[in-house]
């Protein structure tokens, strides 16, 4: 007689394909997939769509590399086992750009003198968050960061965010300060009162600066490196003050002195000497 065996096997249905889901990142072509680990069968990875490189097929947690830039990539995790039908599920990695950013101020040296407004202008993107130090300033849809605030020294920068939620923080601007003179001035009357004519000598701090320029009622009579104004033509009430110029060009002015000239009383004539005979009157 003629023998012929024959196998009945009834295989279990693959556990479901679960992929995990999608996956957005920002400037990084490296993803960790995370599908779920199947019950029943067993679990591979394929690339269907992209660009992307599989970092162990069989693993449901693999590592994925080399999503380029600005690009996304479809992978499929596909449950079988034995002759039953597979399960599949995709998963889509995007690796999405960071923004360019963009700062300038409106200061062409980036050198300003204390308590100037200076204006820095931020690109690239949709949210704009500016920082001091590290510090944050300012943060929103605009463009633009005004201060007069800043110290010497201190760095602004800006952290872009673009549309797709994607953030990087732009080079640092370094700004110099210098110091603005506090301008003041002095005369060598006590009181700051003269008759008419008198002579008074204004001295301007602080010493040491470039220019002083010595203002009277507003009107400069002298701009020079002196510190020091002597003048015998002064009205009633004028007020001097003088402007002070550092080195660096910043500007201080001082308070104004008011000065209080007398006019000088007529010479005094008590008329000719007056001989009479017997008039005591």
């Amino acid at each position: 007689p003629s023998i012929d065996n024959m196998l009945v096997r009834n295989d279990a249905l693959p556990s479901a394909a679960n992929a995990g889901g999608d996956i957005v990142q920002c400037n990084n072509g490296t993803f960790t997939l995370n599908a779920t680990n199947p019950a029943v069968g067993t679990g591979a990875w394929t690339l269907v769509g992209g660009a992307a490189t599989i970092t162990n097929a069989n693993s449901f947690n693999t590592t994925v590399t080399g999503v380029p830039v600005g690009t996304s990539a479809t992978l499929r995790w596909t449950v079988t086992n034995g002759s039953c039908s597979a399960n599949t599920d995709d998963v889509v990695v995007t690796n999405r750009p960071n923004p360019v950013p963009t700062l300038v101020s409106n200061d062409g040296d980036n050198t300003i003198c204390s308590g100037q407004s200076v204006i820095f202008t931020a690109g690239g993107g949709t949210n704009f968050e500016f920082f001091v130090n590290g510090i944050s300033v300012q943060d929103g849809a605009g463009t633009t960061y005004t201060t007069s605030a800043l110290l010497n020294g201190q760095v602004v920068t800006v952290e872009v965010t673009n549309a797709f939620g994607c953030s990087a923080v732009s080079t640092g601007i370094t700004m110099t300060v210098n110091p603005t003179p506090i301008a003041s001035i002095v005369s060598n009357d006590a009181d700051n009162s003269i008759c008419a004519g008198g002579s008074i000598t204004f001295t301007a701090t602080p010493s040491g600066a470039t220019t002083y320029d010595f203002r009277v009622d507003g009107v400069s009579v002298q701009t020079t490196a002196s510190n020091i104004f002597t003048t015998t033509t002064l009205a009633d009430n004028d007020v001097v003050d003088v402007i002070v110029t550092s080195a660096a060009g910043c500007v201080g002015t001082s308070a104004g002195i008011a000065v209080n000239v007398d006019i000088a009383p007529n010479v005094a004539n008590a008329g000719p000497d007056i001989i009479q005979c017997n008039n005591s009157t």
